[in-house]
C-alpha cells in the first residue's frame, strides 16, 4: 500500500499514479499490437509537439518522466548479467 506522500510525489512527477499509468498503457491497443516501445515513442512524439507548439512545459516534463518510468518498469535498455 502506498502512503499519501508517495502518491503526492507520483502525481507531481507523472500527473497520475504509476499503477494507473501502467494499467492504462497495458489496456491500450498500441501496447497490445506494437508493444511498449511504440507507446514510449508515442509519448516522445507528444513531448516534441508540446515543446514545438509552446504547450505547458510541466506536462512535457511529466511525459518525459512517464517515458523514464516505463523504460525502468519494463526493464528496457538493461544488460542482463549472469544469474539475472
Amino acid at each position: 500500500m502506498e502512503d499519501r506522500t508517495s502518491k503526492m510525489i507520483q502525481m507531481a512527477m507523472y500527473g497520475a499514479l504509476k499503477d494507473e499509468i501502467i494499467a492504462s498503457v497495458e489496456r491500450s491497443i498500441t501496447f497490445k499490437c506494437s508493444g511498449v516501445g511504440m507507446v514510449i515513442m508515442s509519448y516522445a512524439s507528444d513531448v516534441q509537439e508540446m515543446l514545438a507548439r509552446g504547450f505547458n512545459d510541466d506536462q512535457a516534463r511529466q511525459y518525459l518522466n512517464i517515458i523514464k518510468m516505463l523504460i525502468d518498469h519494463y526493464k528496457l535498455g538493461r544488460v542482463a548479467r549472469d544469474g539475472e
